[in-house]
């Protein structure tokens, strides 16, 4: 199936399609990509689930945020036209097995979010089976705040923790409280054959309370 401007207005419910925001495209058989030239408020785009070799035909769309191609056959992202404002780019599902990650850095400088995998796709890009392949993206896109769904800024916590973590350390923190004997440690009071001295001894600090001689008086009446 083309794009054509009737099936825009259908799937979009605007009789004018410069006013369209949001367009669903999704699952429509569509091969190659026409018209949307015309969608000049586009904001999100989504083309997931067709046919599409490459993102060659979509223009460049002064206010769109989001775009969605994941899970068409797009072998290359080369020739891909700048988005200016596009904040997230899913292409997920795809046969992308090079993806010149400085460039689309240039073609999409606002780009925050990208999807190049998803566990549940029914197949993965080539390219992110590349060695370090987090750390490769992130070098070449620095703004981006994540991949894949997952947050640089937390991955790199993680890895700092691990780099940090010292197991001898801790095995040693563990002996020491193992070591550390709560169980010798006596709260009772030491053993007296005269409580009353003992109590008197041990309250001088309290005279000038009120009625202190009773405690002993208490004390004698109990042995």
């Amino acid at each position: 199936m083309e794009i054509t401007e009737d099936l825009l207005k259908r799937r979009s419910k605007h009789f004018d399609i410069a006013c369209i925001q949001r367009l669903n495209l999704a699952g429509c058989d569509i091969r190659t990509v026409a018209l949307l030239e015309g969608c000049t408020s586009l904001v999100e785009l989504n083309l997931a689930k067709n046919h599409l070799l490459s993102l060659h035909g979509i223009p460049t769309l002064p206010t769109l945020k989001c775009l969605d191609c994941s899970f068409n056959t797009v072998t290359t992202l080369d020739g891909m036209s700048p988005q200016p404002q596009l904040e997230e780019l899913h292409v997920e599902g795809n046969d992308l097995a090079r993806v010149d990650f400085a460039l689309l850095q240039k073609q999409l400088p606002r780009l925050r979010r990208l999807f190049l995998h998803a566990p549940a796709a029914p197949r993965s890009n080539p390219v992110c089976k590349i060695d370090k392949y987090f750390d490769v993206v992130h070098a070449a896109m620095p703004s981006l705040e994540s991949l894949d769904g997952e947050v640089f800024a937390l991955r790199q916590v993680h890895t700092a923790r691990a780099v940090n973590d010292d197991p001898e350390s801790d095995a040693d923190l563990r002996a020491a409280l193992a070591e550390a004997a709560w169980d010798k440690v006596s709260w009772g009071l030491p053993a007296t054959d005269d409580p009353a001295s003992f109590v008197q001894n041990n309250t001088k600090k309290f005279k000038g309370a009120n009625n202190p001689p009773c405690v002993p008086d208490l004390l004698r009446s109990q042995y």
